[in-house]
């Protein structure tokens, strides 16, 4: 099933139809999407899966890798779209995690060394050996906190016409 446009509602004769056809339209797309983002491995896996006799000329039809060169029916297209979901594309997933060294960060924030620098101050006053710190301050201590650091006020976007009563 190969679907280039996205549907129009004169197109069909009920709401119903044309419902419908609005789904797969979607379901295509974010199928397409799918196909897309994943390795040329696991879509040859797909199309074993799927069934077909010979998954690498399937994928020589498709060279846009956008599945418009490829026949499908609608199930074949929720797999497809559902991919991610699937317990094979988890242990792909968990394989390339555990081939990737853990990134450690190496920037520190403007206000990272003072919020670092609050539990051991605390720690030394209360009395108990460095290290262990309790999880918030006591008290607010303006010296640590400025206005930057404290979190925004979101404002709704059309807040300055309302009207208060």
């Amino acid at each position: 099933m190969v679907v280039f446009h996205e549907p129009r509602p004169e197109d069909f004769r009920t709401a119903g139809d044309y419902h419908d056809a609005v789904v797969r339209y979607w379901r295509y797309i974010g199928a397409k999407y799918v196909w897309a983002q994943i390795s040329v491995d696991e879509r040859l896996w797909i199309l074993r899966e799927l069934g077909f006799s010979d998954p690498s000329a399937m994928l020589m039809r498709d060279p846009a890798n956008d599945l418009s060169g490829l026949r499908m029916t609608r199930t074949q297209l929720n797999f497809i779209f559902y991919y991610p979901t699937t317990q094979h594309r988890r242990e792909v997933y968990e394989e390339i995690l555990a081939r990737t060294p853990s990134v450690q960060d190496q920037r520190v924030r403007r206000n990272e060394e003072r919020l670092r620098a609050i539990p051991d101050e605390f720690s030394k006053l209360s009395g108990e050996p460095s290290g262990t710190s309790h999880p918030m301050p006591f008290e607010y201590d303006a010296r640590y906190y400025t206005e930057s650091d404290l979190p925004m006020r979101r404002v709704h976007v059309n807040q300055h016409k309302r009207r208060l009563k």
